[in-house]
């Protein structure tokens, strides 16, 4: 229980008393454009392709972790196990009185030919060979101006015993 006053924005809109972690309604179209509308995790550092293999999603020290409320656009192009992943978001600010929408961007290059098991942690039990490039354009809004944030992030996933499969 906090004082009046003293709950901050986050504790109020993401961690409540009674929270939902992830909904949002989930459209493809034709194997190659995703939309997403509602909350769940943030396209900075491609999250939940590089978590950590765990069994329970904790963030580690200096690990990107966020989920929010977004618009998300996904364009996906394959050639046979190879496949490039483009994707732009619009979500709402960290800060509240931003007053300004949050913006991401990121893309994604997989070999799915070359996959290794993973934890619940990652989201999923397969997790390709992959590069993933991302930034973000956060709104800031002070007493001192109201200053653009801006974030990059880069990851690599290389499976060290790969499933001979892509299963198992």
């Amino acid at each position: 229980i906090y004082p009046a006053g003293a709950q901050s924005e986050r504790d109020f809109y993401n961690n409540a008393a009674l929270r939902i972690r992830h909904a949002y309604v989930s459209v493809t179209y034709n194997d190659m454009l995703n939309t997403k509308v509602g909350q769940t995790w943030s396209l900075l550092g491609w999250q939940d392709y590089y978590f950590p293999t765990e069994y329970n999603v904790q963030p580690s020290i200096g690990q990107l972790y966020r989920r929010f409320p977004q618009i998300r656009e996904t364009y996906i192009q394959k050639w046979g196990d190879m496949q490039l992943e483009g994707a732009v978001d619009a979500a709402k600010p960290a800060q509240e009185n931003s007053e300004v929408t949050e913006f991401h961007a990121g893309l994604r290059f997989a070999d799915n030919a070359m996959k290794a098991a993973t934890m619940p942690g990652s989201g999923t039990k397969q997790v390709a060979l992959s590069l993933g490039l991302s930034g973000a354009l956060i709104p800031i809004r002070s007493d001192a101006g109201n200053p653009t944030g801006s974030a990059v992030a880069a990851d690599l996933f290389v499976p060290i015993i790969p499933s001979k499969d892509g299963k198992d």
